[in-house]
């Protein structure tokens, strides 16, 4: 048996609830901007093709989901940002992070070898720099070719 009360300020259905139209709105007056001019407050849409839509046509200005700490949030099956799957966008990444780090000890060799022509000894500041970076990016998994800085 459900029961439905009126609770102070808010109603409390004890049991499970059923909403048979497509859209639960949700607005509270007080909790609006004036930059949103929105008249729709649709915070969950059933729609097409059996989908729940958070949001829907951006009635609202943004959505936010917190987790706990230690429990985080679990999103199950395929997660996708704008039609692209998210492992494709962290591979991508991935991928560029580490042709720019190529790069960057191509040209950290290269200032290095001129230095040398030149008769200068390798700045401490660029030694400095790749030694804070290599700490870094090795933290994310990414492989980083050894640089050799041997001072003249």
């Amino acid at each position: 048996m459900t029961d439905i009360k009126l609770e102070s300020d808010f109603v409390a259905v004890e049991g499970s609830l059923k909403i048979l139209g497509p859209d639960l709105k949700i607005s509270a007056e007080n909790r609006k901007v004036s930059s949103n001019r929105q008249t729709y407050r649709r915070a969950l849409v059933h729609g097409n093709g059996d989908r729940l839509i958070v949001n829907f046509h951006d009635d609202y200005l943004g959505v936010e989901i917190n987790g706990r700490r230690n429990e985080g949030i679990q999103l199950n099956g395929n997660v996708s940002v704008n039609g692209t799957d998210i492992l494709d966008i962290i591979n991508d990444l991935q991928e560029a992070v580490g042709n720019l780090m190529e790069n960057q000890e191509t040209l950290a060799e290269r200032i290095k070898e001129l230095e040398i022509k030149a008769g200068l000894r390798p700045t401490k500041q660029l030694e400095s720099w790749i030694t804070a970076n290599r700490k870094l990016l090795t933290k994310t998994k990414i492989r980083i070719p050894t640089i050799d800085i041997t001072r003249s």
